[in-house]
Order: C-alpha cells, then sequence, then structure tokens
C-alpha cells in the first residue's frame, strides 16, 4: 500500500483541489498531500496556517498531509517542485497526481524532455542575451517557441512539468488532472468576501476555515518594507538593491508592495527575495532536497500506514517539530531558518513565537 500524492499550497482549499485529491484516491488506498508551510511560492505567507489547511485537506479527502517546508515552499518552480517531489518520495509515494491547464500528460512530459536536454539551457542563455529586459517567463516561453512548441503551457502545465522531472528520478508516475473551468482559482478566492466563497469550496473545509485566524497581509507587508529601507542598502543581489531603493521613495508599506513589480522581475519574485533575505535562506539549500518533512494532519487511514511504514521509512516524518535531530551543521540551519519563518508567520498573525514548534498533528 502507497500513497497517490498531491502537492499543493491550497491557499485556500476549494472544489478544483477536492477533485484532484479524489483522483489521487482512485489510483491507491492511500490519498497523501504534501502542503506547503506557512509560505508559498508567491513569496507570502499562506491566508490560513499550515495546519489549519491541513485539516482542511483531510475533510475533503486527503488521508494524511505531510509539510513541504521553508525554503522550498517558497521558492521557484525547480526547488518547488524537488521540495515537494522529496516529501512525497520520503513517504513511499508511488506516483503523483497533480492539477493542470491542459489535463493532457504527454504534452507536460514533452515540456519536461524539452528543459531536460543540454540544448535547453543554451537556448536560454540565448534568449537571455538578446532580451535583457525580460523576465523569467518570458525568457522561457520564448525558448519554447525554438523548440516546436506553439502552445504556450500555464502555470500548473509548468509545474507540472518539474513535478516529471524531480519524479522521474524517484520512480514516481504521474496523472495530470484538468482544471476546472467553473471554479475560481484561488487568487480570486483570496480576494472575495469569505462567506461568498461557499460555493467554490468543500462544505466542511468551508466550516472550518469560516471561523479560522485569516492572515494579516498588511503586518507581512510593513514587515518587508521595513527590511527593505533599513537594511538592504548595502545588498549584493539586483533584486534586494531595487527593493532597497523603492522602499527608499515611497512613504507606506502598501504603496511599496503595489509597485514593487519591475519589468524583469515579478512581484512574487521580489517578495519572494526579500522573505529570503529577511530569514537568512542561503541560495544553495534550494538545489538540494530537504532533510526532513513534518506531518500536519492524519485521518485512521493515514495513520494506519504511517504506523505500518514506520521501520521502513530512511526519510525523517516530524510529529514534533522540536524533536528534529540535524544530521549536518546545513540541515541544523535550515530547521532554524524553516522556525524563524514560522515565527514571522506567529509575528504578523499574533500568536506566541513558538506557536508552531509546540504543535502536533491534527487526528481526525
Amino acid at each position: 500500500m502507497k500513497p497517490e500524492t498531491v502537492i499543493c499550497e491550497l491557499n485556500p482549499i476549494h472544489k478544483g483541489h477536492q477533485t484532484v485529491l479524489n483522483r489521487a484516491k482512485e489510483n491507491s488506498d492511500v490519498c497523501a498531500a504534501v502542503l506547503s508551510g506557512n509560505f508559498v511560492q508567491r513569496g507570502e505567507p499562506a491566508a490560513f496556517d499550515k495546519y489549519t489547511r491541513a485539516h482542511a485537506a483531510v475533510l475533503a479527502g486527503a488521508d494524511l498531509v505531510v509539510e513541504l517546508p521553508f525554503p522550498w515552499c517558497a521558492s521557484g518552480v525547480e526547488s518547488f517542485a524537488l521540495g515537494g517531489v522529496t516529501a512525497a518520495s520520503g513517504i513511499g509515494s508511488a506516483g503523483l497526481t497533480f492539477g493542470s491547464e491542459t489535463g493532457q500528460l504527454d504534452y507536460i512530459e514533452r515540456l519536461a524532455d524539452i528543459k531536460s536536454s543540454p540544448e535547453f539551457a543554451e537556448a536560454v542563455a540565448e534568449t537571455e542575451a538578446s532580451s535583457r529586459d525580460s523576465g523569467s517567463a518570458a525568457v522561457f516561453d520564448e525558448t519554447l517557441r525554438r523548440f516546436g512548441i506553439t502552445e504556450m503551457p500555464g502555470a500548473n502545465d509548468k509545474l507540472g512539468a518539474e513535478y516529471i522531472r524531480s519524479g522521474r528520478r524517484a520512480g514516481l508516475t504521474f496523472t495530470a488532472v484538468e482544471r476546472l473551468h467553473n471554479m475560481k482559482s484561488a487568487t480570486a478566492l483570496r480576494s472575495m468576501a469569505f462567506d461568498d466563497c461557499a460555493p467554490f469550496m468543500p462544505e466542511e473545509s468551508f466550516t472550518l476555515l469560516r471561523t479560522a485566524r485569516r492572515t494579516d497581509y498588511a503586518a507581512f507587508a510593513d514587515i518587508l518594507f521595513r527590511h527593505a529601507r533599513l537594511y538592504l542598502r548595502d545588498a549584493d543581489s539586483e533584486v534586494l538593491q531595487i527593493a532597497a531603493k523603492k522602499a527608499r521613495t515611497v512613504t507606506d508599506a502598501g504603496e511599496f508592495m503595489q509597485t514593487i513589480a519591475t519589468k524583469k522581475y515579478t512581484a512574487a519574485r521580489m517578495r519572494r527575495e526579500l522573505l529570503f533575505s529577511l530569514t537568512g535562506v542561503h541560495s544553495e539549500w534550494l538545489k538540494t532536497p530537504p532533510p526532513y518533512t513534518i506531518l500536519l494532519a492524519a485521518n485512521e487511514r493515514g495513520r494506519r500506514y504511517l504506523s505500518e511504514t514506520r521501520k521502513t521509512r530512511t526519510f525523517p516524518v516530524l510529529t514534533k517539530p522540536a524533536d528534529f535531530v540535524p544530521a549536518d551543521e546545513t540541515s541544523a540551519d535550515i530547521r532554524r531558518c524553516h522556525a524563524f519563518a514560522d515565527e514571522v508567520f506567529c509575528l504578523i498573525n499574533g500568536l506566541p513565537a513558538d506557536a508552531f514548534m509546540k504543535r502536533h498533528p491534527v487526528m481526525v
């Protein structure tokens, strides 16, 4: 009995996510989710904390939920996929099921093949040289055209290709599920009054989240604004230099966040770099797999699976984050950085600094 796993953010969960979870359940007796921690790829905190979102996932069909740790959860697609696949493989997964704009696995595998080819890296360098002011997404799409791709992939197809690239090395199988076209995106749901989200969310998950603490994004923006203005004058990164200059020309955090994007760098990239600077992330960490995962939630089936495989797992699945025993200095530094990111999340949401060090998994 090996899990079929969904790598996800659920920020917040909606019925499209539930469709992917249900499809995963068709492929295995155990449906697992690898869930972004308290921060997400957009370089900002999740709308709800990781344990609450994990609970919502189990209510919507997952049997167990483990964490995609920081900083992988807040990184670009390659490192995000590497971290998610590592956690999925670490709990013994047989395959990955993921949402996709097209739902066409052959097409997504073709994207993975192209990006894995040595010619692709050379073509990217040539494209960048000829369009120095273009962002990474534009460079990527233009490079794909050189390889005969005429229909550009959406964000989920691009991420799916990265899952395949990492997952092949782990021996995983893949299932692509076309997204529901009548479903509002998580981005749209975050901008709506929460009660208006009810038709688009699994009923039990909506009931849970309706009374849960929601993230104070304004407080997070204020932290990044102050960090950029006060501490990044001598940054050696182009992105951080841009952020520092912008922070000295505006008067408040709201204006800073609204105008931070440039033609070359998206707002998400700018937020991500600021967050990593604030928390002390080393870029080389993201080229390697995370050294552990944390159990966030499980139902009876999920607990039974974890119990049955406890002696055969070699990848650390922590139930008490404070009990982590690092294998080396780097893994110790990563765990401290992860804990500090959780402290930042606690600060912006009015929680004690050690709130997540003391948490136990949600048992449903």
